[in-house]
């Protein structure tokens, strides 16, 4: 069980750094170009997959009793997946 926690923190953190710089691609990029597009769904790909373990590390962190960093890592997981969606 532990080495998949740690693997899913490993993926959380590595699509975060991805995601980061990511972000910061588009603003050099021509807006509405093919470069912009591309690398905005990438981004928006590797957020999900921040999203997707960070709910799934606040559910470890609820089996676990660590009831208050779950429910503020799930707080933040709402936070993060709602821009997303829309």
């Amino acid at each position: 069980m532990e080495i998949i926690v740690k693997y899913m923190l490993f993926v959380h953190v590595l699509a975060g750094g991805i995601s980061l710089v990511l972000f910061w691609l588009p603003v050099f990029t021509k807006k509405g170009g093919r470069v912009h597009n591309t690398v905005g769904k990438a981004y928006l790909v590797t957020m999900w997959v921040v999203v997707v373990t960070a709910f799934l590390l606040s559910v470890k962190n609820l089996y676990i009793g660590s009831y208050i960093p779950a429910a503020f890592l799930g707080f933040l997981t709402i936070l993060t997946s709602a821009p997303l969606w829309y």
